[in-house]
């Protein structure tokens, strides 16, 4: 087993230290963030990498293609695990004028707050129906009716100041929970009849937008409009808060301000520019000016001018070339094919098959025939996705004819970034050396170290491609990619799955010239279809595959998945008649059947009536009454549409 190196860096957050612990041939990449062994699959290169998240939480990807979900599993820890773990520092309990409980606010560090309610026999998260109410109301409201000119009330931001101010100087103190900008009429009203000192203790928000300032204003103005009172206004004598102030300074301290001054000191800070703010837009729009500069000159290292052409009438006078055909009717030489396939729909399996009839120069799946590999060229699988023992264990698998012409390269853990000038010059080297006319990539999201939704990153990795298969002499190209959604299970459809669609930017689709959607998995009947420039394929059912040879093989039916689905059904409801006492009617036979939507189990119904498996009778009231047909297909083959191996597609 490799080693498992601990890493251990002064400020990792425990979340992400917990994860690094149980991870093996950990190495730092700058940061809060790693490279490691992925534990998910047999990894022979450090695939995974992972990070401390901007909403505080530990992100995983990895190359190979494993989920984050896998990744987690594998290491025994659950999503709680890896988030940032607050604990409780305080709790600030808000009651009513009777000092019953009604709420609180929890203080947690890492700092942050939340609010629980009294349901009258515990705590439960959220305010639920409590109202909101100032802080420490039992003793604002008896000083309020018992106090004398001679009292001073204290209103500040948050409850630690309450606490503070109160400690300190013996004086009543309140705020409202949620700090600045919660302040209602509502807490105002609360102070009606008060006949001393209201003192508000205004943040000394040094933010652009002077929240604490304004706050305070709210405050001001609103006591001043339920209560009829006029409170003081005052700055502490040092830090932010009234907290700051208490160590070292005493009532007689703080700094007072005027409501002119107060509002002046807003209005002020709206006018005038917020010159940190200005010199960091001046910073990043200076670094884009760059960053564009820096983009154009590695393109223009790139460009190389394309062929003279000639006008029209000279193009006109050159022949064309026929479409010269790599597969019959599913990609021609010269194309970009994208395989968008299933999860688990054995996409490797297929694109094998692919390198297996070219390099054999029989027919694809015994049906499509292909262009015969000319001497001196060969294939390339460039496999990011299988562990190179089991590829290997594969190809054995296949016994690939003209093993001398095909080119395996195993690079589970490696990232190709094409769009570097290194690596596109490694991939031209290395195809040219073994004169590759096709080159499989096989996926995409292991070989690719971009993000896969940015179009414009994913479009420079995919122009890398194509000036590699200028300079390499490479004619076609298979990409093989994972698909963000699968066929339904029912619908209308006559070809669901007609074109899956492929995950991540769009930028790939336009960049094919055939797209080939893929589905079926394990011993279900696979499906092909293909759609682009001079191809379209409906879905190509009845393919299965040989388990001693890893071949597909066409079984001579043409099929769709919803064809395929409707039949499994009406054999269903075949047999359920069958076991039936007697007649049953329709609802009853539809209840039998499996899935939530009517309509597919109609249509399966239907079409087993018209095949002769079902008959109908008319039953009481109207009612439709179903029995067994004089057709038993369990004897008889499905009827689907027959086409001989020799046969192209209409």
């Amino acid at each position: 087993m490799p080693p498992r190196l601990r890493v251990r860096r002064e400020g990792t957050p425990p979340a992400l230290q917990r994860v690094l612990d149980k991870l093996e041939d950990v190495t730092h990449s700058g940061g809060n963030q790693y490279r490691a062994r992925c534990p998910a699959h047999d990894d022979d290169q450090p695939s995974l990498s992972v990070a401390w998240g901007d909403t505080n939480t530990v992100v995983a990807d990895c190359k190979a293609g494993c989920t984050f979900h896998e990744v987690i599993d594998a290491l025994g820890l659950t999503r709680k695990d890896l988030e940032v773990q607050r604990r409780r520092v305080a709790n600030y309990e808000y009651e009513d004028e009777g000092g019953e409980k009604q709420y609180r606010v929890v203080r947690t560090e890492p700092k942050g707050f939340f609010q629980e309610h009294w349901d009258g026999r515990r705590w439960v998260k959220g305010m639920g129906d409590a109202t909101p109410i100032p802080y420490h109301l039992p003793e604002l409201a008896e000083t309020v009716a018992h106090g004398t000119a001679g009292d001073t009330i204290w209103i500040v931001e948050g409850e630690k100041d309450v606490e503070a101010i109160e400690q300190a100087y013996g004086d009543v103190a309140t705020c409202n929970h949620m700090g600045a900008g919660s302040w209602t009429d509502a807490h105002s009203e609360h102070f009606e009849g008060f006949v001393g000192r209201v003192a508000i203790v205004v943040d000394a928000d040094d933010k652009p937008t002077k929240p604490g300032q304004k706050h305070a204003l709210a405050v001001h103005e609103s006591l001043l409009r339920v209560a009829g009172i006029e409170a003081d206004l005052v700055y502490p004598a040092r830090g932010k808060d009234a907290a700051d102030h208490v160590g070292d300074y005493g009532q007689e301290d703080f700094v007072p301000i005027t409501l002119e001054g107060l509002r002046a000191e807003i209005a002020s800070a709206a006018e005038q520019p917020d010159d940190d703010r200005a010199a960091k837009v001046a910073e990043q729009a200076e670094y884009m000016r760059i960053n564009r500069e820096a983009r154009a000159l590695v393109s223009a290292e790139d460009w190389t001018p394309p062929p003279a052409q000639g006008s029209w009438a000279d193009q006109l006078a050159t022949p064309d070339e026929p479409v010269r055909w790599l597969i019959s009717d599913l990609a021609f030489e010269g194309a970009n094919v994208v395989v968008n396939a299933q999860a688990k729909s054995g996409k490797t399996s297929l694109v094998l098959n692919v390198a297996h009839a070219l390099l054999g120069g029989e027919p694809l799946f015994g049906h499509f025939n292909v262009a015969t590999l000319a001497n001196g060229r060969s294939v390339a699988w460039w496999n990011a996705e299988l562990a190179e023992r089991q590829a290997k264990a594969w190809l054995r698998d296949f016994d690939l004819p003209r093993p001398e012409a095909f080119h395996p390269f195993h690079l589970r853990g490696y990232s190709m970034p094409f769009e570097v000038g290194q690596v596109e010059d490694y991939a031209v080297a290395w195809l040219s050396e073994r004169g590759v006319a096709v080159w499989i990539l096989d996926p995409l999201s292991a070989l690719y170290l971009g993000d896969e939704n940015s179009n414009t990153e994913l479009g420079e990795w995919l122009r890398a491609i194509d000036r590699i298969k200028r300079r390499a002499g490479v004619e076609t190209a298979f990409v093989v990619h994972h698909v963000s959604e699968t066929a339904a299970d029912e619908g209308e459809s006559s070809n669901p799955g007609r074109l899956l669609k492929g995950r991540g930017a769009s930028r790939l689709t336009g960049w094919a010239d055939v797209l080939w959607s893929y589905s079926g998995r394990f011993n279900e009947p696979r499906y092909l279809s293909a759609l682009g420039r001079d191809v379209d394929l409906e879905p190509f059912g009845g393919l299965h595959m040989d388990s001693s040879t890893r071949l597909l093989r066409f079984s001579g039916k043409r099929s769709t998945p919803t064809e395929d689905r409707r039949n499994d059904l009406a054999m269903q409801a075949y047999e359920a008649v069958a076991a039936h006492d007697g007649p049953i009617k329709a609802g009853e036979l539809q209840a039998l059947l499996p899935g939530a939507k009517p309509d597919p189990k109609r249509r399966a119904i239907a079409h087993a009536v018209q095949q002769g498996w079902l008959i109908t009778e008319p039953g009481p009231r109207n009612a439709v009454l179903y029995t067994v047909g004089d057709v038993n297909p369990r004897r008889q083959r499905l009827r689907v549409r027959q086409e001989s191996p020799g046969e192209t597609d209409e």
